[in-house]
């Protein structure tokens, strides 16, 4: 008996293509084989605790050996996987320190033994090429549990989000020609903070190499004196070619001009098409505690992405996915349409960032107005180009996404619903290309300005805490839900990112909506909201005299918190009863008289909530 195992491989399509050969037996072939973790009930029940305030676990997150002893495939299935490729004379190449992914390769025929199937060539409907496909489901022996296999198709390539930018309207920057750079998107995102990002590191997903030059180039341009370290980390044995090098410079670039103190820039690497071995690693190593990606790969569901997305919840990473680039996901793109290219964007584990178009005030002074990024809607050139946003058709609406009202912007009260976030996406300046340099437009550039801001989150909260934020949506959406949410973001209520393919969908609304979420940050406010101060000690002071059978406490606090007092007539007994509560107000104080009941009374003030 064999297992079936959900491989990549667009199954649903063959059917159209013609078969033009067989893929040589010596073809080499690298895969990536996804493990499925354990007690996922276990891990779920964790992430709801440890992203609730009233919980004892809350933000207390777990080391990478932590998560891989209570949630990481078993070293028994592990070892038997590894084993099974041996025999079927398939090559290690990496192993997985949370045993999450086991990366393989070996040649066309043995591949497909192993796995049953016929590893067949077809012409690309697009792309002026042929690409090689399994002809069936992969299968293992009853033994082998696997979640997914990659490799077994090339019909999809992860591409990059980023364009050149066409926009027509005004721009006020201090980059060439007044497109945004550097200390521009700290100006309109975290005006006047202090917080630059130190001690924190940005891990970046990619499919290519770059140009260090032009990231000196670009320090150089914004006024940095000195140079954010940068860590490569090759991650699979196909070293990458530099010929997406824009979208990696514009990653890096971006996450420092807003976080321009960070500690390094950590560029996962990969010269493959897999995303499972990057995420892994990323999350295997645990070095960055927010983590961007501007690439799309193959839609649906994928249970090893969002395995390594968990695990990266459970160890308080952040991690951010820009939104997709061709306005809305409905009609002919359908978000979840196995047929497009637009994974993993509506993942529950991860915050999805779309795109705006910003307007400031002076030279880069400061923030002014945004609208919803659509090319064509502002006099760009391009038809359907601006920011993604859609309904899932296979995840089911997240707890923390139920506070939101659908009912008045085409979002769905049951599925999840994409972006949960916003940053600039249009003209956008950008060193690439060995010292050529350029305005670059795409959610590409979104997702890891939202990786900077979350540096400086997390620097002040380490600081007050000793923990990062880790997953941001539970906490976003609660203050999103609260009086607070004007105060903490920016929200987009001009603009669509309607398109020809997409017509009447959606148009930016007040609140949350499907173009720009929640909208984008306002500084030191959501700042603050992700990582308050710790609260001053209560404090007793005694007011009026016990000698005439009563007493007076002036008790002190927090403002706004609650706050209730306590008696006892003996320590050592540590028998407490409740006296009085009450809500501090903006003095942070409030007095309580009371009858004096024994020789010996002790009080003390518990914070309540």
């Amino acid at each position: 008996m064999r297992r079936v195992v959900s491989a990549s491989a667009p199954l649903t399509m063959l059917s159209r293509f013609t078969v033009r050969g067989r893929l040589p037996a010596e073809a080499s072939l690298s895969l990536a084989l996804g493990l499925p973790l354990r007690n996922r009930a276990q891990l779920d029940e964790l992430l709801r605790q440890l992203y609730d305030p009233r919980s004892s676990n809350y933000h207390r997150y777990l080391s990478s050996a932590q998560f891989t002893e209570r949630f990481g495939p078993s070293v028994e299935n592990y070892r038997a996987v590894i084993e099974f490729a041996a025999t079927n004379n398939l090559r290690v190449t990496a192993l997985h320190s949370n045993r999450l992914v086991l990366d393989v390769a070996g040649w066309a025929a043995d591949v497909e033994g192993a796995f049953g199937v016929t590893l067949r060539t077809y012409r690309h409907p697009t792309e002026g090429r042929d690409f090689y496909s399994a002809d069936a489901a992969a299968t293992t022996p009853a033994h082998i549990v696997l979640d997914t296999i990659a490799g077994l198709s090339d019909y999809w390539r992860p591409r990059p989000l980023f364009h050149p930018s066409t926009a027509a309207v005004p721009l006020a920057g201090t980059g060439p020609s007044g497109f945004y750079v550097g200390n521009d998107f700290r100006n309109a995102y975290a005006p006047g903070c202090a917080l630059n990002g130190a001690g924190q590191t940005v891990g970046v997903l990619e499919f290519s190499d770059y140009f260090k030059v032009d990231i000196t180039n670009y320090e150089t341009k914004i006024g940095m004196i000195g140079r954010v370290p940068l860590t490569n980390i090759v991650v699979t044995t196909n070293i990458p070619a530099r010929i997406y090098n824009g979208e990696v410079a514009l990653d890096i670039e971006l996450a420092i001009a807003m976080a321009p103190g960070l500690s390094r820039v950590c560029v996962y690497e990969s010269g493959g098409s897999d995303p499972t071995s990057l995420l892994s690693r990323m999350a295997g190593d645990n070095l960055a505690k927010q983590l961007s990606c501007s690439w799309g790969w193959e839609s649906g569901s994928n249970a090893t992405v969002d395995s390594a997305l968990q695990e990266m919840a459970a160890q308080g990473q952040s991690f951010f996915q820009a939104s997709g680039d061709l306005d809305a996901f409905t009609g002919l793109q359908s978000l979840d349409d196995t047929n497009q290219q637009y994974g993993p964007i509506d993942s529950p584990y991860l915050t999805a960032v779309g795109g705006v178009s910003l307007a400031m005030s002076g030279a880069g002074v400061s923030w002014a107005s945004e609208r919803v990024w659509n090319d064509h809607a502002i006099g760009g050139r391009e038809a359907n180009q601006g920011s993604g946003g859609g309904v899932s058709a296979v995840y089911q609406i997240p707890d923390w996404q139920t506070n939101v009202d659908m009912s008045a912007n085409g979002g769905s009260p049951l599925w999840r619903c994409v972006p949960d976030v916003a940053m600039p996406a249009d003209g956008i300046y950008v060193y690439y290309n060995n010292g050529a340099g350029s305005p670059l437009a795409g959610t590409s550039c979104s997702a890891p300005l939202w990786a900077g801001f979350t540096a400086l989150v997390n620097q002040q909260s380490v600081a007050y805490t000793g923990a990062t934020v880790g997953f941001l949506n539970p906490g976003l959406y609660a203050i999103a839900a609260s009086s607070n949410y004007p105060a903490c973001f920016h929200d987009v209520t001009a603009g669509n990112n309607i398109g020809t393919n997409t017509p009447g969908l959606y148009n930016a609304a007040a609140g949350y909506d499907l173009c720009t979420g929640l909208g984008t940050p306002r500084g030191t406010n959501l700042i603050n909201a992700l990582a308050p101060a710790p609260l001053p000690p209560p404090q007793i002071s005694v007011l009026g005299s016990a000698e005439s059978g009563a007493i007076t406490l002036q008790l002190s606090g927090a403002p706004s918190h609650t706050y209730v007092l306590q008696s006892a007539a003996d320590l050592s007994t540590a028998l407490w009863q409740g006296v009085a509560t009450n809500t501090l107000d903006s003095s942070a104080s409030w007095q309580f008289t009371g009858a004096v009941t024994n020789a010996s009374q002790f009080f003390r003030l518990k914070f309540a909530q």
